[in-house]
């Protein structure tokens, strides 16, 4: 049983033309030790985070990608 940490590189590494190149997955777990925090201040915090989060809005709203190479 793979772990769901794993990462394999075979298909960016060029190893293997079945294994994808990139990330299929990306789980995020945060622990919030906030014993005094009301479940409405967690909710609060956890809506801003996703939504100020530079990683997940690049990720759930992918930006238009245009590559340019330049030969000098």
């Amino acid at each position: 049983m793979h772990s769901p940490y794993t990462l394999d590189l075979t298909g960016t590494l060029g190893i293997s033309k079945e294994a994808p190149v990139g990330f299929e997955n990306v789980r995020l777990i945060l622990k919030i030790e906030a014993p005094e925090a009301t479940a409405e201040q967690l909710d609060l915090l956890r809506e801003k985070t996703e939504q100020y989060c530079v990683v997940m809005q690049t990720l759930t709203q992918p930006p238009n990608l245009k590559t340019e190479w330049v030969r000098e």
